[in-house]
């Protein structure tokens, strides 16, 4: 009777323990039970505390597991080695054309939007093998700045829509922004707005910012178009978002005539529906030369991932909350552009030098190209592909425009 009362209390006791343990020693238990029942009670005993002493020890290590991977991971460090092709889009006898910006869903499907004295070669589609023209007929004169989209149905352009004015006899503009869906373009032109579009973001097609010069920026919520005027008069060329809320935007502006003689730099921030400046900066010609304006932030070009924001213009900068900004290269380095897969691999265009890359270690200078006299404005990457658009010097003596494509060497 006893030994029966005995063994019903062990049972229970290591019935209980089943539900304390990890899932994964609950066989030990098992185990613990069948040595028991037949191979008598000093065998028990024996493994008993050696579970005992496995379960402190596998329990405490796995305490310690837990510590380490809940600490912030060094970034992977990325190779700054690529493979290089040269392209050409258009032709020996072809109008002249200056690709702006660059955007695409992988490396097989990227877009190029340009502005020329033509419309004839202002869209530009990379399909993995070669490049087609899909440059849409809208009936007008226009010129393309910038690309955003979600999808190859799901895409959309900014630029400046040039028309004749019969009663003053002038060319004038107006704000262009179209929308392609896969198989067709819906052109909106009808802000009436006298202002090139240079920028465009969103986070979906109900979501649409966009940044004009004279200072305005249009948001686009799905169904109507609302405007903005800040009443800077600055371009505003370009915009980035990580999300609906937080959105940052840049631009330059001015009056480079006497006797004012400056010129304005801006960045804004999207807050609650409206756009307000968050950094600005005046030069005055006479007085600053231009090596020797500081303006502690970057006007030209934005990128961010995971909340890190970078800007770039004169000189390379990461956003360090409210309106401060620290300097990664300094003044006398124009950033056209910056574009990145991630944190530890962030490709910056310095419009003279070359290509930065920034491979979660060190920012690195790639020397691919510095026996070339190319200058450098636009750029995108996804993964393993980089796409680079160059001006070469003598692009106003040839009419051949280009388009570098790398894979990073495994």
């Amino acid at each position: 009777m006893k030994r029966v009362l005995f063994l019903s209390k062990i049972s229970n006791f290591l019935f209980i323990w089943g539900f304390i343990i990890p899932k994964r020693d609950i066989h030990c238990t098992k185990i613990c039970l069948h040595l028991f029942f037949y191979r008598g009670i000093k065998s028990f005993l024996i493994l008993l505390l050696l579970f005992t002493f496995s379960f402190l020890l596998f329990t405490g290590c796995e305490r310690n597991y837990n510590s380490i991977t809940n600490q912030p991971v060094e970034p992977r460090i990325t190779s700054h080695e690529f493979e290089w092709e040269l392209d050409t889009l258009g032709g020996p006898h072809q109008w002249q054309f200056f690709p702006q910006n660059i955007w695409g869903t992988d490396e097989k499907n990227v877009w190029i939007v340009s502005y020329g004295p033509t419309n004839y070669e202002l869209l530009h589609y990379w399909n993995g093998k070669k490049w087609e023209n899909r440059t849409p007929f809208f009936n007008t004169s226009y010129v393309l700045y910038d690309i955003h989209g979600f999808s190859n149905q799901d895409l959309w352009i900014a630029g400046d829509d040039d028309y004749y004015d019969n009663i003053n006899h002038v060319i004038k503009s107006q704000a262009l922004v179209a929308h392609f869906n896969g198989t067709d373009w819906e052109l909106f032109n009808q802000f009436n707005i006298p202002y090139a579009c240079e920028s465009i973001w969103g986070t979906s097609s109900n979501n649409i910012h966009v940044g004009c010069t004279g200072g305005i920026f249009m948001h686009f919520d799905g169904q109507q178009w609302d405007i903005q005027d800040t009443g800077t008069k600055a371009r505003i060329i370009t915009i980035f978002g990580f999300d609906s809320h937080n959105i940052f935007a840049g631009g330059i502006g001015g009056d480079k005539k006497p006797p004012q003689d400056t010129t304005k730099y801006f960045i804004f921030k999207y807050n609650e529906g409206t756009w307000e400046v968050l950094n600005e900066y005046y030069r005055w010609y006479k007085r600053q030369p231009m090596l020797n304006i500081s303006t502690d932030f970057g006007h030209r070009t934005l990128w961010g991932k995971d909340g890190v924001l970078y800007s770039g213009g004169l000189g390379l900068y990461r956003y360090s909350g409210g309106d401060r900004w620290d300097p990664i290269f300094d003044k006398n380095t124009f950033i056209s552009k910056i574009y990145g897969n991630g944190l530890n691999d962030i490709f910056a265009l310095e419009v003279f030098k070359g290509i930065y890359h920034y491979n979660g270690e060190e920012w690195f200078l790639m020397d691919d190209f510095k026996n070339d006299s190319y200058s450098f404005h636009a750029v995108w990457c996804f993964g393993d592909y980089l796409f680079v658009v160059p001006y070469p010097d003598s692009q106003f003596g040839n009419n051949y425009t280009l388009v570098l494509r790398g894979k990073r060497k495994k």
